[in-house]
């Protein structure tokens, strides 16, 4: 239950965020709920194998519940490892966006998407559409799974086409990572920066692509009595690390180059960085009207910050 005391410690981070600067950022919220939707997943799991003992059959409701909350734990891993390759959180003067009227290409759109996932979710965009399918699809792929083996959760096997094109999802945005990070990494940011954003891809690549790896190895290198656990083992065991990165990522500061430029950082009152607003400050009255509300309100002074 690693990822559910981390959650629990996320809560606390996000509580004395909102108590002390009267802001948090929604990257704490998303990871927090991540990490509850892992350890939601392996106690629901652990009820239905308690049943199994006693009836021979188990809980479906439990292994269908522990099915969708490893789905949507791995679109949220997901999603915010693509989008801080895109450059999420870092103010527009480290790492810089094209102007107004400049042509895109598909991937260059995409990736300025993923830079403002606030802003791509209320026009529906590319980056818009994206993450709400990769939201759907691990729903849809968790439950059609279940049509194949209804007693226990096995949405990652490769020996049924739901399990494939799970895998093949995975080793696209594992690619589309890769994509925006080389392209935040030539957008003009310091060379300390871009040394992180190749860390990034390192670990982002392992974690979209080494489960596909190891699925694929255990289809035939592993006996079929043992494939099932090997392959849950090594999940629970990526999903729980890679948690435990993000966290680190958005909760500790000034470790990294990433640190001390995000915004994820403690602002009091909920100000924006002062980089951003050097920026702010020089936009024209066109361009104020186009950029997207950068915090949710909770009443009175706190608010979340989605930028």
């Amino acid at each position: 239950f690693l990822s559910g005391l981390l959650g629990v410690i996320m809560t606390f981070v996000i509580v004395s965020r909102l108590l002390n600067t009267n802001s948090a950022h929604v990257a704490l919220l998303i990871v927090m709920a991540a990490a509850f939707l892992d350890s939601s997943s392996s106690f629901c799991e652990i009820i239905h194998l308690k049943y199994y003992e006693s009836n021979g059959y188990g809980w479906y409701f439990m292994d269908a519940l522990s099915s969708h909350f490893e789905a949507m734990c791995d679109a949220l891993v997901s999603l915010v490892l693509l989008a801080i390759a895109a450059g999420w959180t870092m103010p527009s003067d480290v790492v810089h966006t094209s102007g107004v009227g400049v042509t895109q290409t598909w991937m260059q759109s995409l990736v300025s998407g993923l830079r403002n996932p606030a802003h791509a979710v209320a026009t529906f965009d590319k980056a818009g559409i994206l993450g709400a399918a990769i939201i759907v699809t691990h729903l849809i792929l968790a439950q059609w799974g279940r049509i194949y083996n209804d007693e226990f959760d096995s949405y990652h096997d490769f020996e049924h086409l739901p399990g494939r094109i799970l895998m093949t999802l995975r080793i696209l945005l594992g690619l589309i990572m890769v994509a925006a990070a080389i392209q935040t990494k030539s957008s003009g940011c310091s060379t300390s920066l871009r040394h992180f954003y190749t860390s990034l891809s390192i670990v982002g690549t392992i974690w979209f692509q080494g489960l596909p790896l190891i699925t694929w190895m255990c289809s035939w290198a592993v006996p079929y009595y043992l494939r099932h656990p090997s392959i849950e083992t090594y999940g629970a065991i990526c999903q729980s690390v890679s948690i435990i990165l993000l966290a680190w990522l958005f909760v500790t500061s000034n470790s990294t180059s990433f640190h001390k430029a995000s915004r994820v950082k403690e602002e009091k009152d909920g100000g924006d960085l002062f980089t951003d607003s050097l920026s702010h400050s020089s936009t024209t009255t066109l361009h104020q009207k186009q950029k997207p509300t950068t915090f949710l309100s909770l009443g009175g002074k706190a608010k979340i910050r989605l930028d």
